[in-house]
């Protein structure tokens, strides 16, 4: 799930159920979002990429990271088996049929790309198994700075103007960084109920950060400074890769399981 000014993103199994990592084809969905918050389908259309980790968007691009590519679809689109890549977009409609990967560089490749996020000038990829995070520039596709972390496991990144967040799910920590350099400001060791996450995160343009625990039922804010912990909602427990927030407008959007069902849920942040 993402989201660009008014439209919210959606990648699902079919038009009613699944968020991500199925090998069923994915149905994108995509809704626009009015002064007064109200929902409404703008466009479904099929996604060629199965076993996506992550989807992110900006004016011109929606791109997709994923992993174990089946090679019928690899030899179709010319994509790696495992990667990152951009496909045009123009308002809610997305060309499946122009896809671009993105290289590391000429000898390396994205292994395990389990997160990803853009702006207008820059891509960020986190890499599961290389334990780094990558800020590359749009235009040349070099690598303007990286954040490497041998001891820990990243996983899911948010950025705004001015900061990127990250989970690490081997620390069991969120820690920001400056989103010129990748540097890292602060970081926070979350206590775990168990031996997962942090998974879902997502930090809004007013710096402030939403972050949900693998089997906890709290949505919690926390200020960009990783101060004042404060449990947000209390909401239906999810799994893994259900739980993804995004935040569009005014509307905190999150995606949860509940009883074998997948759903979005939306609350005013």
């Amino acid at each position: 799930m993402t989201s660009f000014r008014n439209y919210l993103f959606c990648l699902t199994e079919n038009a009613s159920h699944g968020i991500l990592n199925s090998d069923d084809k994915k149905v994108l969905l995509v809704f626009t979002v009015s002064a007064s918050n109200d929902f409404e389908l703008a466009s479904n259309t099929k996604c060629p990429i199965k076993n996506v980790q992550n989807i992110a968007v900006n004016a011109n691009f929606f791109v997709v990271s994923y992993i174990n590519l089946d090679s019928k679809t690899s030899k179709k689109l010319n994509l790696k088996p495992s990667g990152v890549v951009l496909f045009p977009r123009s308002l809610a409609t997305i060309d499946f049929n122009s896809p671009c990967q993105l290289n590391i560089g000429s000898s390396e490749n994205f292994i395990y790309p389990i997160g990803v996020a853009l702006n207008n000038d820059y891509i960020f990829v986190c890499d599961k198994n290389l334990k780094t995070v990558f800020k590359i520039n749009f235009q040349n596709r070099s690598i303007e700075a990286n954040y490497c972390i041998p001891e820990g496991e990243p996983y899911k990144i948010s950025i705004n103007d001015n900061y990127l967040v990250l989970t690490d799910i081997g620390l069991h920590r969120i820690s920001v960084h400056s989103i010129s350099n990748l540097n890292i400001i602060n970081h926070l060791t979350i206590q775990q109920p168990d031996e997962n996450g942090p998974y879902g995160i997502y930090v809004t343009n007013d710096n402030i950060i939403f972050f949900k625990n693998y089997k906890s039922s709290q949505l919690v804010v926390l200020d960009i400074y990783l101060n004042n912990q404060t449990v947000f909602q209390k909401i239906s427990k999810g799994i893994e890769d259900f739980t993804v927030l995004e935040c569009v407008q005014q509307v905190l959007v999150v995606g949860v399981f509940d009883k074998n069902t997948s759903k979005l849920v939306c609350y005013c942040s």
